[in-house]
């Protein structure tokens, strides 16, 4: 489902208490949830190859305001954000800046 459960909101929410956009502190409670790799069924890379559907899952939400989730979304910004499956977060800017974004160990959820 795109939507995902309150409880797992909360969740996204308590491993990263602010939004995940460079530089960005807007609190992750008035932040959207965004799925980092989109949940679309028909998303396609700038060369235009097909990429896999994003889960609706803890490891693929972030809190993102909503600037910063349409800085993400939008191809015509020239910014891209890839989870490296390990837990960091790659964003690249425009003129080619990259940010690694990892979340705080005390902010880690519990394993389960």
């Amino acid at each position: 489902s795109y939507k995902p459960p309150a409880d797992m909101v909360r969740l996204v929410r308590l491993k990263d208490p602010v939004c995940t956009g460079i530089g960005c502190d807007a609190p992750a409670r008035s932040c959207e949830i965004d799925h980092t790799i989109p949940f679309h069924q028909n998303h396609y890379s700038p060369d235009g190859t097909l990429l896999p559907q994003g889960e609706t899952s803890i490891e693929n939400l972030r809190p993102r305001s909503k600037y910063c989730h349409r800085l993400k979304d939008d191809p015509t910004t020239g910014w891209t954000v890839e989870p490296d499956g390990l837990g960091i977060t790659k964003t690249t800017t425009p003129t080619g800046g990259i940010y690694l974004h990892t979340q705080n160990e005390e902010n880690q959820p519990a394993p389960f």
